[in-house]
């Protein structure tokens, strides 16, 4: 994870107009987001407070813990990134159209994370973990043994039920968006290959009976009378490099959306 965020710099970095455009943009945001969940994991229990054996205190630990909802924005933002390649690949959206669903999902993504940041903090759910500061009794598993008192107000809400509803619910919608969605963009590269090499062949064999027609009748009747099959074929040719174009195109973007994704 952490490579992939370097590797993404470095190239933002030299190539900075890049992020005018909406795709590395999200890439970019999911690879911050990446960075901070991971960057939070490798510091472990170094925000725990002094009793866990850690050097922070309970601010530091609920920050950790809020960081951590990082894990999630990420995997919300690979979601947004494959519905990115659906728009743009299957439905052929431009880049206009694309930075109002930009405006969309990063307003989207950033009132999750604040609102479950939030909801960790007053309900007391940021506690430390086996290596981190997460969603978690304090003491350990106090909602769960009968006659253990938990140190920080519930309201009620089981940590295993927060886990799910504020975590992991999230990451597998997310999970289930990026895997349709690179169905999606894989039938519709699929299908324009098929229309291509389908109209690729009906436009050689149009050119075959072109030319043959042309060598039955002669070089002065052809300067007249293959002028329309000329002109056709021609047009037919233009078609056919256009439509390759798009398909490339569309494979190239499609290449980059499993990497991404992936």
């Amino acid at each position: 994870m952490l490579a992939r965020v370097f590797s993404q710099g470095n190239k933002w970095i030299s190539h900075k107009s890049k992020l005018d455009r909406v795709q590395p943009r999200l890439v970019f945001a999911m690879s911050f987001a990446d960075f901070i969940a991971s960057l939070m994991l490798v510091l472990g229990d170094v925000v725990f407070p002094p009793e866990y054996g850690g050097k922070g205190n309970i601010a530091t630990c609920n920050t950790g813990g809020w960081l951590i909802q990082m894990v999630p924005v990420a995997a919300m933002y690979n979601a947004a990134l494959s519905l990115y390649y659906v728009l743009t690949v299957s439905y052929q959206k431009n880049e206009q159209s694309m930075k109002k669903f930009e405006k969309w999902a990063h307003a989207t993504i950033f009132f999750f994370w604040i609102a479950t940041g939030i909801a960790g903090v007053i309900l007391g759910l940021f506690n430390p973990a086996l290596f981190d500061c997460w969603i978690f009794d304090e003491p350990a598993f106090c909602s769960e043994i009968p006659g253990l008192e938990c140190n920080r107000p519930y309201y009620g809400v089981s940590y295993v039920a927060a886990q799910y509803y504020l975590y992991y619910i999230w990451i597998y919608a997310a999970f289930v968006i990026c895997a349709v969605a690179m169905f999606m963009v894989y039938k519709t590269v699929y299908n324009q290959e098929k229309k291509m090499t389908k109209y690729g062949k009906s436009t050689t064999a149009s050119s075959q009976q072109g030319r043959s027609e042309v060598g039955e009748k002669g070089i002065e009747a052809s300067s007249s009378s293959t002028i329309g099959p000329l002109t056709r074929s021609s047009v037919e040719a233009k078609d056919t490099t256009n439509t390759k174009d798009q398909f490339k195109r569309s494979r190239r973007v499609a290449s980059q959306g499993i990497f991404y994704v992936g």
